[in-house]
């Protein structure tokens, strides 16, 4: 059953499923470019490195997220404000990781 004023489902499940298309395309991509751009030698190095940040980086985004929502819940903002919180890391950390990506080489070897 939804809850008053969700939005309707099937637009929801349309913008989730291109949502995780996106993150699915960017994230393959994302492996190859730091592969194709490891130094002679050191690819393994960057895989291990790729593979590290692949299981860390969700641990600690779900942990610091599961903390704002239970931080907000302890106050008088109650779990929107928590829920608020958490979601509301996700577009200065977008700006952080296109400013990131501006310092790619602009060429590859092959």
């Amino acid at each position: 059953m939804a809850a008053a004023g969700s939005p309707p489902l099937p637009p929801v499940l349309v913008l989730w499923a291109l949502a995780g298309l996106g993150i699915g395309l960017a994230h393959s991509v994302s492996g190859a470019i730091a592969c194709a751009l490891a130094p002679e030698g050191e690819e393994g190095a960057v895989s291990s490195s790729l593979l590290i940040a692949d299981l860390f980086g969700p641990a600690v985004a779900i942990g610091v997220g599961g903390a704002l929502v239970s931080f907000g819940s302890a106050t008088q903002g109650g779990l929107g404000l928590g829920v608020a919180l958490a979601l509301g890391i996700g577009p200065p950390l977008l700006i952080l990781s296109l400013f990131s990506a501006l310092r790619l080489p602009r060429g590859t070897r092959a």
